[in-house]
């Protein structure tokens, strides 16, 4: 995938943010395929295969169940929970068992914000 130019658009007392993503073609000379338009406005972040389905999602102020934003949302906190896991397992080599305990308390705290459900 191939990010395009961050657009900025002012729309009344708030900012419209528009960013193309393309799928890159693998043969020489192809161009790139557009394949999804992120657009957040409000606070709202909508991804569709077209700007018009993206700033329509965006603009209704509708709540979506699931989709790309989530996605983005779940490989930041695998991220942090990998980083946690990476702090716990040197602290245990080095022998630093406060800062294995609290490496292994921040790795939790992630893990229940990747499914929060679960903990209900």
């Amino acid at each position: 995938m191939l990010r395009g130019h961050l657009l900025v658009i002012p729309l009344g007392e708030s900012l419209l943010y528009v960013e193309p993503l393309f799928l890159t073609a693998e043969r020489r000379g192809a161009l790139p395929e557009l394949k999804r338009v992120v657009v957040l406005y409000n606070g709202l972040v909508r991804m569709a295969e077209t700007l018009d389905e993206a700033l329509a999602a965006a603009l209704s102020g509708e709540r979506s169940r699931g989709g790309a934003v989530e996605l983005w949302q779940l490989r930041a906190q695998a991220r942090t929970a990998q980083a946690a896991l990476s702090r716990a397992d040197q602290a245990r080599r080095s022998g630093d068992m406060a800062g294995y305990g609290a490496a292994l308390e921040e790795l939790r705290r992630a893990l229940a914000a990747m499914a929060p459900e679960a903990g209900r």
